[in-house]
């Protein structure tokens, strides 16, 4: 019919459609344009190349953390975790480590003279580590700048405070080592610590 002929959407043309376009292939090239604008530091190229040096940096700085030599084994019903080491390394005491770990995985333990915790009960290594995150969350690392290595527990006034000797920070860590107790779980971040 006549009023489908002359029905022609808004915006198109059919000059436009019948005919190809010559398309050039075009590469994108990259040019170094000396803007004498801005000085050479604050050039596009010398703020990329600074960018990717900072970068390059804070990766090497994450391969050379602290890694922690976690053994967990299981012999029959007990399971021996070398808390002495891992203590030693997180500037923790022992019996602290070793308390939170027995409360968390609901187990009884002691540490025997090889500086071992056994506990009775055969635990998976993963259900270790994940105890030793939580453990490593709340009382060791800094929530401030996540700082590891230079934090410590203090006892001002009947409570436990994390103190970070890098930013001076302090936090409540509640009554760390006369009791534990799990009042709300933190998520555990992987810090490249195990």
């Amino acid at each position: 019919s006549s009023s489908d002929e002359d029905f022609i959407p808004v915006g198109l043309s059919m000059l436009k459609l019948s005919t190809k376009k010559n398309l050039t292939p075009v590469m994108a090239q990259r040019v170094r344009e000396e803007d004498t604008e801005f000085p050479s530091a604050l050039q596009y190229f010398s703020l990329l190349s600074r960018a990717m040096d900072v970068l390059n940096r804070n990766r090497e700085e994450e391969s050379e953390k602290l890694k922690l030599g976690l053994s967990v084994v299981r012999k029959g019903r007990k399971t021996y975790i070398n808390v002495v080491d891992i203590a030693s390394q997180l500037n923790r005491q022992p019996e602290h480590l070793s308390h939170f770990l027995t409360r968390s995985l609901y187990g009884e333990g002691n540490i025997n003279k090889d500086g071992q915790l056994v506990l009775s009960g055969s635990f998976l290594q993963s259900a270790v580590e994940k105890a030793l995150r939580q453990f490593i969350e709340l009382y060791v690392v800094c929530r401030s700048c996540e700082n590891v290595d230079e934090t410590r527990i203090v006892r001002e006034n009947k409570l436990y405070f994390l103190r970070c000797d890098k930013c001076k920070a302090s936090r409540c860590v509640g009554n760390a080592i006369e009791g534990f107790t799990l009042k709300d779980t933190p998520q555990a971040k992987l810090r490249g610590l195990i």
